[in-house]
């Protein structure tokens, strides 16, 4: 029994090495994470200061995704950012994929679910999440949505369809897809 429990959870680890001497020089625990969920490398901000990661675990409905900043000064964790994610309609197995683009300071992060056209995929969300308040909102997500960019202003986010040719631009003020 202890082996099983132990065989179904995952541990990860933040490390540091040094390039010349392949020596371990300072190392932090991430979350403890049980089976079926999952923890993303988001980046670290051009200045060192942190490195930021996403945590999908399962909730009562749906999913959680938790945004995490490691402070690389302290190597304290802190999580700024939750987001549900209710459940979608399992049909190609393919539902339960998010990928997470964060803007170029870390203020705004996307979380774009991944959906298809005509293959009988449930239709999925891009969640523009602002770990400041710790809030989010949702607009739908066009198929293959491979491709996120930021505006420079912080105004809008631009998302690309790989399977329909497009760009959407959702103005985050208004919280839509104008």
């Amino acid at each position: 029994v202890e082996e099983a429990a132990v065989a179904s959870n995952r541990r990860h680890w933040y490390a540091e090495l040094d390039s010349r001497t392949g020596k371990l020089l300072r190392v932090a625990d991430l979350p403890l994470l049980r089976s079926g969920e999952e923890l993303e490398v988001i980046g670290a901000d051009a200045g060192g200061r942190a490195a930021w990661f996403a945590i999908t675990r399962r909730a009562t409905r749906g999913r959680t995704l938790v945004v995490r900043r490691l402070d690389l000064g302290t190597l304290e964790g802190q999580d700024l950012l939750h987001i549900a994610l209710p459940p979608r309609a399992e049909s190609r197995g393919g539902e339960h994929g998010v990928r997470v683009h964060a803007s170029p300071d870390f203020s705004r992060f996307a979380v774009v679910e991944y959906a298809e056209d005509n293959v009988g995929m449930a239709p999925g969300h891009i969640y523009i999440g602002d770990p400041a308040g710790d809030s989010s909102f949702a607009v739908p997500a066009p198929p293959a949505a491979y491709g996120v960019a930021f505006a420079p202003n912080g105004r809008y986010i631009y998302v690309g369809s790989a399977q329909r040719g497009t760009i959407s631009r959702i103005d985050v003020a208004a919280a839509k897809i104008d």
